[in-house]
């Protein structure tokens, strides 16, 4: 994995064979305070015109239409949601529309970027013949075959984990955020 930098937008990378996988941190953002520099999330506290311009931030960095990224409204479940076509609308171009129940997301199609939000929970880019997957590891998905159904919807023999935070870097219970 190596650091890739566009402006002030930083990411890591991981090359699979005839894919890339990025995996965004919060450095090149517009967010402060809490949610400072760049927090692509906008169920949060933070300001929806500082997200709205992350996101166009980071989609320009990687080279990627907004409207090319698909997204869901994440459960902590372990289902994977294959996208035949560009969500429309697109929740990660125009936050507030309808976003799917799934942790997970694949497709075949050439130019869209399946993407999660994690932070104690890791992202898992999956590629395969039939495509490429992004699944939201978290323990619940994992325990219930959210790698797997990944695995299957692209016939994966490549993976990329990314980072996650570790313990003592947010609050939660024994068992974890996810």
């Amino acid at each position: 994995m190596d650091w890739k930098q566009i402006g002030d937008v930083r990411w890591l990378e991981a090359e699979l064979p005839g894919a890339r996988a990025a995996f965004t941190t919060r450095l090149g953002g517009v967010s402060e305070g809490d949610f400072a520099t760049l927090n692509l999330g906008i169920l949060t506290e933070d300001d929806s015109d500082a997200v709205r311009e992350n996101r166009a931030r980071m989609a320009g960095a990687l080279g990627l239409p907004e409207a090319s990224v698909l997204m869901g409204c994440q459960i902590h479940g372990a289902d994977v949601l294959t996208h035949a076509a560009p969500q429309e609308p697109s929740p990660f171009a125009t936050p507030g529309s309808p976003a799917p129940d799934v942790d997970g997301h694949a497709t075949s199609l050439a130019g869209l970027a399946p993407l999660v939000f994690v932070a104690d929970c890791l992202p898992i880019a999956l590629l395969g013949p039939g495509g490429v997957a992004m699944i939201h590891g978290g323990w619940r998905g994992l325990s219930g075959g959210i790698v797997e159904r990944g695995a299957e919807a692209v016939g994966a023999p490549a993976a990329a984990i990314g980072p996650g935070i570790g313990q003592g870097c947010v609050g939660g219970g024994e068992e974890g955020l996810g």
